[in-house]
């Protein structure tokens, strides 16, 4: 029995320097629209951690929005983590879930292909009792991801 505990573990993530940075990539949620700077999530985890959190939330941004800045914000900070929460604007607009989650994966294949790790953050769905899509957790199992799906809820 022991031999198969290892497949329900959930992915981790390696030990980060001291050094290192940690990039919050998404939209409103991330950049912290309604809250001021210093309570917006990426500071408060700056503070609770003492690393470097860069805020690269932009309001109003889709998956396919944020494929196309990506790039640019990994070579500008050359992080080691990037915590990835899009896909609300998405379901606002009412995008094809097929189409989401294939941007999603482009987004992971991306950070991944820069050096850095990634934590994929669900978003649940803009309705009364909407949970998060299955994509996160399919995409999150598919690519060995570590899954936050409940934050948010």
């Amino acid at each position: 029995m022991t031999a198969f505990a290892a497949c329900d573990r959930a992915p981790t993530l390696p030990r980060l320097g001291p050094h290192d940075v940690i990039v919050a990539f998404g939209d409103s949620l991330t950049e912290g629209t309604g809250a001021s700077a210093d309570t917006a999530y990426p500071a408060v985890l700056a503070s609770l951690t003492g690393r470097t959190v860069i805020n690269a939330g932009v309001p109003g941004d889709t998956t396919a929005t944020g494929l196309a800045r990506l790039p640019a914000v990994l070579a500008e900070h050359q992080p080691r983590l990037v915590l990835l929460c899009l896909g609300g604007n998405d379901m606002l607009r009412k995008q094809p879930e097929a189409a989401t989650e294939n941007n999603l994966r482009l987004l992971v294949q991306t950070i991944r292909a820069s050096g850095a790790e990634v934590m994929l953050i669900a978003v649940p769905e803009p309705k009364l009792f909407g949970g998060t899509p299955d994509f996160y957790a399919r995409l999150a199992e598919d690519m060995q991801l570590p899954l936050e799906d409940d934050v948010f809820s």
